[in-house]
């Protein structure tokens, strides 16, 4: 249980499990204009803000399954009674504005906001689903450790500066 709890703990905030609500915020503050989209998101960049649903640490060239997100968001417009082609096309003035300005990829979270939404779900259950997604591959990952009674930890190797020599306070100038 303290695996799945832990799980649930990390996804706190909109940088991570909550990705995907503040991107569906984002869409739905230029009110369906594509020039205020345009324009504002403009203005973000310029003002280095964050935009959310853009980038991954992983998929420097795009994220493989946002394409996928995307036109399932696109197959929604013609299918469903809560389609909105009006955000659909600020979420693509943003995706293209950050592509050719910034050269950041939309990640899954970006084009998953509009298929929740196209959907009827409520975003303050974006994150759950999320939750529901993983809850199968942290059981899994719980299991392979306790199995071989070894605790899994990804290898890391520091690439920082060097070590200095310690200089004791009274020898220091």
């Amino acid at each position: 249980y303290s695996a799945i709890c832990s799980g649930i703990s990390t996804l706190k905030g909109s940088l991570h499990g909550g990705a995907n609500e503040a991107a569906l915020e984002l869409i739905g503050s230029f009110d369906g204009d594509m020039v205020k989209a345009d324009d504002g998101v403009r203005r973000m960049i310029a003002e280095k803000q964050v935009i959310m649903g853009f980038g991954h640490r992983i998929y420097k060239k795009g994220d493989p399954r946002s394409p996928i997100m995307k036109e399932t968001a696109m197959m929604l417009q013609s299918r469903s009674k809560y389609a909105d082609m009006d955000m659909m096309n600020v979420a693509q003035v943003i995706e293209n504005v950050m592509c050719s300005e910034k050269k950041i990829y939309p990640n899954m979270d970006f084009y998953a906001a509009m298929v929740y939404y196209q959907c009827g779900i409520p975003k303050d259950l974006y994150t759950p689903i999320f939750v529901c997604a993983r809850t199968a591959g942290w059981t899994a990952h719980v299991m392979e450790q306790r199995k071989d009674n070894k605790l899994i930890r990804p290898s890391s190797k520091y690439v920082g500066p060097e070590l200095k020599p310690f200089v004791r306070i009274d020898d220091r100038e």
